[in-house]
């Protein structure tokens, strides 16, 4: 449902990747209380970026989702601040005296958020409209469960999520704090 590209200006490992692949889609389900199976998060080795004109390293995480009329106010804002937080925890960058700086080349620069997802379509299914994810879940079990019984994996553990209920848990732990002002739970992608 949602897509986050992760652009690093450095290798990353595969064990990393994984850590912040993992605490991403965490983060996505437990704030948006969205299914695990259809969050997306991919790499690209970054390209050189240019900050007012001048040309630079910079890693980003820009963030495709679908607009969601009725969060909370400050939902985003928190969103941003919590993925820092991961990087920072992924990467132990927090040593540096500025968060963020350019000058760091592991730093997080930039994260952008943007709600411009108006329609597709995952593993067969079209995606809910935001906020509907429990409603669609329910409407489309039956095929969920007949893919997870003939070993699709993806469906095993969305029939799991669907019986313990979306967006509970943390699979990466409580390893990262939250940095935002309120810890907000949203209906919807």
């Amino acid at each position: 449902m949602p897509l986050y590209t992760v652009h690093h200006a450095f290798p990353l490992y595969p064990e990393q990747r994984s850590a912040l692949a993992t605490a991403i889609t965490s983060l996505h389900c437990t704030t948006f209380r969205a299914p695990s199976i259809f969050v997306n998060v991919t790499f690209h080795p970054a390209t050189p970026t240019f900050i007012g004109g001048r040309e630079v390293q910079s890693n980003a995480i820009i963030a495709h989702m679908r607009p969601r009329p009725n969060k909370a106010p400050g939902t985003l804002d928190n969103l941003t601040l919590e993925l820092l937080t991961i990087w920072d925890q992924v990467f132990n960058t927090s040593g540096w005296a500025i968060p963020g700086s350019i000058q760091n080349p592991e730093a997080l620069h930039t994260v952008f958020i943007m709600e411009d997802i108006v329609s597709g379509a995952e593993q067969g299914f079209l995606l809910p409209t935001a906020g509907n994810d429990e409603a669609w879940v329910q409407q489309n079990i039956d095929e969920f469960e007949k893919r997870a019984e003939e070993g699709d994996e993806g469906m095993k553990v969305l029939v799991k999520e669907s019986e313990e209920g979306l967006g509970k848990g943390r699979p990466w732990g409580q390893e990262f704090g939250r940095r935002g002002s309120q810890d907000t739970l949203v209906q919807g992608d």
